[in-house]
């Protein structure tokens, strides 16, 4: 790189490969944040009323463009820049919440600020590590470990959201104070790079005989779609375990803190298992991430308890795992490398309209029938889970039969 202003990853040491996951895997805190308010779901649909439903799952939605408009804008920023910015966001939205709690208008607005930093925040994280590891193997294994640290921190601010909401349901609001330290590392741990159209090119023209790589939209938006049916299921019961809980009538609302530390407990597992089931089953890891899912929900449907809600919660984190670590990986497999941060950013778009249809789509499912509750979400989500595990199964066995072939 001509400008002296930016580093190569190229020439990245240890120290710099060290730095670079610090401050990823601190940053992932801000792609968790909504942990910290799930245990009070209850408590806000009864002080805000419908909107709940934006301030839980809205930041999703404003994710969506924030993470594609960044794909196209590290392309002619660095990656430190659009990063600095992102946390600096999250840092406004978040503390905002903190202070203002009595108008609902305003907290969602704050949460959407929140939605749009996590975008930003996402995207430069996957495209950090894209960008750094550029061996492939290495790539999935840091990819691994990033979501094995979202994981712990989420497991962190999960348990302390329990504690303080058998204080008071406002109180978790001050978890968003963890803004402060997390801009502070990103600012003095992230190396400044070249924006994109300077250093991808001549990757990309290797990688494609020296043809201009381009996207392969038909792959991508068909494993996207999978991606997408399969998390809008699973944040159901991430962002609404507060109200299954008390349909269930298992427990408080500490509870559902409880079991979104189980979340991430299986998430935590699952992303250190990924590299060894990746490696040993390859394909067959898309149906192993339906049939963890569908266990889940069966358990959730017809076995009510404290108990079976806190296992049900770790197999979910696991599934969760699974399916985040495989197609973050995929993406990068199957388009070229000057398309990998718009492929991710596509892939992290995907996942926040996910997150955003989940509360919907379960509010929806409860109202077709009549009486309907969380249980009710959870019988249908088992079904058409275990659909998609049989056609997982087709899909897998079909790839390997090909493949051998």
């Amino acid at each position: 790189m001509a400008n002296s202003r930016y580093r190569d990853p190229k020439t990245f040491g240890k120290k710099t490969l060290v730095l670079v996951m610090v401050a990823t895997i601190v940053a992932s805190a801000i792609m968790v944040n909504d942990i910290a308010i799930t245990p009070a779901a209850d408590f806000m649909f009864g002080a805000y009323g419908d909107a709940t439903n934006f301030i839980l799952s809205g930041p999703s939605l404003l994710m969506i463009p924030a993470a594609l408009v960044t794909g196209v804008l590290l392309k002619h920023f660095s990656k430190k820049t659009i990063f600095v910015i992102g946390a600096l966001l999250f840092t406004i939205g978040g503390l905002s919440c903190s202070f203002v709690l009595d108008s609902a208008l305003f907290v969602c607005a704050m949460r959407a600020i929140i939605g749009l930093s996590v975008g930003m925040v996402a995207s430069c994280c996957t495209a950090l590590i894209a960008e750094s590891f550029i061996d492939e193997n290495k790539r999935g294994t840091m990819m691994g470990l990033w979501n094995a640290g979202m994981a712990v921190l989420g497991m962190v601010i999960g348990l302390a959201a329990a504690a303080l909401v058998d204080e008071s349901w406002q109180s978790v609001f001050k978890l968003y104070w963890m803004a402060v330290p997390i801009l502070i590392v990103i600012v003095f741990c992230v190396p400044r790079t070249a924006p994109e159209k300077h250093a991808v090119p001549e990757q990309a023209e290797a990688a494609v005989s020296g043809e201009e790589g381009k996207m392969p939209w038909g792959r991508l938006l068909g494993n996207m779609a999978v991606y997408f049916v399969s998390m809008v299921i699973l944040c159901g019961f991430y962002f609404l375990n507060a109200v299954y809980v008390a349909d269930a009538g298992i427990g408080t609302a500490s509870l559902a803190g409880i079991a979104a530390t189980c979340i991430n407990v299986g998430t935590l597992i699952g992303c250190l298992a990924f590299g060894l089931i990746y490696a040993k089953t390859k394909r067959f890891v898309l149906f192993e991430y339906f049939v963890l899912l569908a266990i889940s929900y069966l358990l959730l449907a017809f076995a009510p308890s404290a108990a079976t809600c806190l296992v049900a919660a770790v197999l979910l984190g696991v599934g969760n795992a699974l399916g985040m670590s495989y197609f973050q990986t995929r993406v990068t497999v199957i388009v070229p490398p000057n398309q990998v941060s718009l492929a991710l950013s596509v892939s992290m778009a995907t996942l926040g309209i996910a997150q955003f249809c989940s509360t919907y789509f379960a509010t929806f499912v409860m109202g077709v029938f009549p009486g309907g509750t969380m249980l009710t979400f959870s019988m249908a989500s088992a079904a058409i889970l275990v659909v998609g595990a049989v056609a997982a199964a087709v899909f897998s066995f079909v790839h390997k039969s090909r493949v051998d072939a």
